[in-house]
């Protein structure tokens, strides 16, 4: 097999859209529909808005609930069991002032064009290590929404903090 490897300056980026949401279940919905609508302008193929929209919203829920809101996933776990989940939610954030913010952009590299979507936070971040735990152990609860953003994008690629994702998909 041969592979060929490629000169990335000759790629052209450009930021799309740019936008900061509060930590809201408010603006959770608002994120969700300016994706869809900032996907919408870029290309007719519904089955990747789909897709794209799947990620999107896993990702940032991710960066609202376990983030800016610093809640664990054994903590969720159990919220959830005890049905206090949403009113905890609720309750966190009402005295958080962090914001995620979410960056759209555009690769233009030879023929092919990539939208790469960053998701940030200001929360404290996590072990990235344990992705890999995730990505091989596909039965685990925790970790389901990560792994299956992986598989509907062309990947998923955290920072060394762990409070920022971007993941990609071919247009």
């Amino acid at each position: 097999m041969e592979c060929e490897f490629t000169d990335i300056n000759n790629s052209i980026e450009s930021v799309i859209s740019q936008r900061d949401f509060n930590t809201t279940l408010e603006d959770i919905d608002e994120a969700n529909e300016y994706y869809r609508a900032v996907w919408e302008s870029l290309t007719d193929d519904t089955n990747l808005i789909y897709r794209a929209g799947i990620v999107f919203s896993e990702l940032f829920m991710n960066a609202y609930e376990h983030g800016n809101l610093s809640l664990d996933t054994q903590e969720k776990h159990t919220l959830i069991e005890e049905d206090r989940y949403l009113d905890t939610l609720i309750e966190l954030q009402k005295g958080c002032t962090k914001k995620i913010e979410v960056t759209i952009s555009k690769i233009e590299h030879n023929s092919f064009s990539f939208i790469i979507t960053k998701i940030e936070d200001e929360g404290d971040g996590f072990d990235t290590q344990i992705l890999s735990k995730i990505f091989r152990d596909v039965k685990s609860f925790s970790g389901r929404g990560v792994f299956l953003s992986r598989s509907a994008s062309l990947g998923i690629y955290y920072n060394e903090k762990g409070n920022s994702v971007l993941f990609l998909h071919k247009v």
